[in-house]
């Protein structure tokens, strides 16, 4: 957890993405309570780094499941509508 503060702490251009690592990590014990992970900044106040990650990481499986399912729909749309024209 340290580590990926830290991380999180460099300029954008020196992240190595630690921060994504332990949110996925914890993500896989804890599931969706990932979200409630306080991270205590320098400054003494507290952010939900694994907040964000959480709402990245959803968002972006729910478009790649949601793509295989419009191909789905299109290839049986477009199949259907073959078979009932006749050439």
């Amino acid at each position: 957890m340290e580590l990926a503060l830290q991380d999180e702490a460099k300029p954008l251009d020196r992240k190595v993405g630690l921060m994504n690592c332990y949110c996925y990590n914890q993500f896989l014990t804890l599931g969706l309570e990932v979200s409630n992970i306080d991270f205590t900044l320098k400054d003494g106040t507290t952010k939900r780094f694994c907040n964000d990650w959480l709402t990245g990481y959803t968002l972006s499986n729910a478009i790649v499941q949601s793509t295989a399912i419009v191909i789905i729909v299109l290839n049986l749309v477009i199949v259907t509508v073959l078979k009932c024209k006749r050439f």
